[in-house]
């Protein structure tokens, strides 16, 4: 009689335990399963996803407008940061014909300011126009300004142009370069 009365406890402890041990189990595994969750070796702290091996397309009024190809995206477990890494190259379109073509190292998009920054070297190459080597970059989105604080270099056919950093304002439609020198070579 005494042991029928200790069998809803003995079931409750057991049910508790398995509880217990279940949630220990799934936060250590589950990127979401809590926020000090503790990572393998073989895990990134603040990593959620990783994609290998990526192709983005971005398309405009159901044309293709945009291409980027990289090697590792890593996603951050509150889904703000997307951290591009590896070789990234991408291509900006004009109708179906490429108009510029990018390459960088590393990027850091955020994905609540749509803000865009690229520490490093980034080469872009305007087709028909000049090769450009600017380090780091920022992309305003709500300013709709391009930043480039680590200097600027520039070379048309024979003529190359040095600055020392460089302000773009897509919504004046005005560039402005800092301490710029440069040598343009006039035609023959």
């Amino acid at each position: 009689m005494v042991v029928k009365r200790w069998i809803p406890w003995i079931t409750a402890g057991v049910v508790a335990f398995a509880l217990v041990w279940a949630f220990i189990y799934l936060q250590a595994t589950h990127p979401f399963g809590g926020l000090e969750t503790k990572l393998r070796r073989d895990q990134l702290p603040g990593i959620a996803i990783q994609f290998v091996n990526v192709k983005f397309v971005g398309r405009q009024n159901g044309e293709k407008a945009w291409e980027l190809k990289t090697d590792v995206v890593e996603v951050s477990r509150d889904r703000q940061y997307a951290t591009f890494r590896g070789p990234i190259a991408g291509v900006l379109l004009k109708g179906e014909k490429p108009a510029v073509s990018i390459s960088a190292s590393q990027a850091v998009y955020n994905t609540i300011t749509r803000n865009l920054s690229a520490p490093g070297s980034v080469n872009l190459k305007v087709s028909d126009g000049p090769v450009l080597i600017v380090k780091n970059v920022y992309w305003n989105a709500r300013k709709s300004k391009l930043v480039c604080s680590g200097g600027i270099r520039a070379r048309f056919d024979d003529s190359t142009m040095e600055g020392k950093d460089m302000t773009a304002d897509l919504a004046k439609k005005e560039v402005v370069l800092h301490n710029v020198r440069g040598v343009i070579r006039l035609s023959k």
